[in-house]
């Protein structure tokens, strides 16, 4: 899942939470890894955030996913941005609204998935009253791609749910 790059100029704070990948069906079991972000070893600075660049040396201490493109931060609860979580204490911001040149960041995670069956994506977008609205992601998967914006005026949270079908017996979702 990552960001848009046409939505940059735009997009003030991104973050994905209680990400949930399930194929449709009888069975709705969730595919992906730590959809939350609660697990892995959480470092924070002493603002609440843990800094994870592309490039950084040793593996990436959140568990299941990867970094793909960019810096990432995995914002824990409570910090200094008064970021709350949408689901557990621990979400990820995909972009860094105090260095807007830095390029978007994206994580990726690769699951197994049965070709012709149509999966759905459950997510979170973040916004927060600190920072401009809409904000925004672009998911990716099995060569389909969809933007997804958070414009309502309400809580920090909106569900989304965007459906692909598989077209390998992996599919990475960006």
């Amino acid at each position: 899942m990552k960001t848009s790059s046409t939505t940059l100029a735009t997009t003030q704070l991104c973050g994905l939470a209680a990400a949930a990948l399930l194929a449709t069906g009888a069975a709705h079991a969730n595919l992906l890894t730590n959809g939350s972000f609660e697990a892995g070893t959480f470092t924070p600075d002493a603002n609440g955030v843990q800094h994870l660049a592309l490039g950084s040396p040793g593996a990436l201490p959140l568990q299941g996913w990867t970094l793909f493109v960019g810096d990432v931060f995995w914002v824990g609860t409570p910090n200094a941005y008064n970021i709350s979580a949408s689901e557990g204490a621990l979400s990820m911001s995909l972009y860094d609204p105090f260095r807007p040149l830095v390029r978007v960041g994206s994580v990726q995670q690769t699951v197994a998935s049965t070709v012709g069956t149509r999966y759905t994506l459950s997510f979170d977008v973040g916004a927060n009253a600190n920072f401009a609205r809409p904000t925004g992601v672009e998911v990716q998967a099995a060569g389909q791609a969809a933007d997804f914006y958070n414009v309502a005026s309400g809580p920090d949270w909106q569900r989304f749910a965007w459906s692909f079908t598989a077209i390998d017996t992996t599919t990475v979702g960006k």
